[in-house]
């Protein structure tokens, strides 16, 4: 007593069910492994983008920082400008106050030595007043 209706749909099921567990058991962890992959990427952006604003805060900062040192060294830099123009100021300055105090120089020594030479010249003149008159009178 072979009963063929009854085996037939028995392996059939048997085979559906079979399939199916093999489907199920080897699909299960590649969608597992994505689904919670998936998850934990989501669950970790809020810590990337807390991490991305801590970045843009600090390059903030930095920027913040770098036009503040901008701002010193314009200043310090306008500060050396003003320091050398008056520097420049006093080098003209002691420039022509060493003009002047050569020409000065120059104009005493040139009195002293006209002084010199008609002192001379006044005796070097009398004595040769007196050596003529000598002459004559004899």
């Amino acid at each position: 007593m072979n009963k063929p209706y009854i085996a037939q749909p028995l392996r059939r099921s048997a085979l559906i069910v079979s399939m199916f567990c093999f489907l199920l058991l080897s699909g299960q962890p590649a969608a597992h492994a994505g689904w919670w992959g998936t998850i934990k990427d989501i669950s970790e952006l809020p810590a990337e983008v807390n991490e991305l604003k801590e970045n843009y805060r600090q390059t903030v900062d930095q920027l913040e920082q770098a036009h503040q040192n901008m701002e010193i060294y314009r200043q310090e830099n306008q500060k050396l400008i003003e320091q050398n123009q008056e520097l420049t100021r006093m080098v003209a300055e002691l420039k022509q106050l060493e003009e002047e105090r050569q020409a000065s120089y120059r104009k005493m020594r040139a009195l002293l030595l006209t002084a010199a030479g008609l002192l001379i010249g006044y005796f070097v003149l009398l004595r040769g007043l007196r050596v003529w008159m000598r002459i004559r009178a004899r």
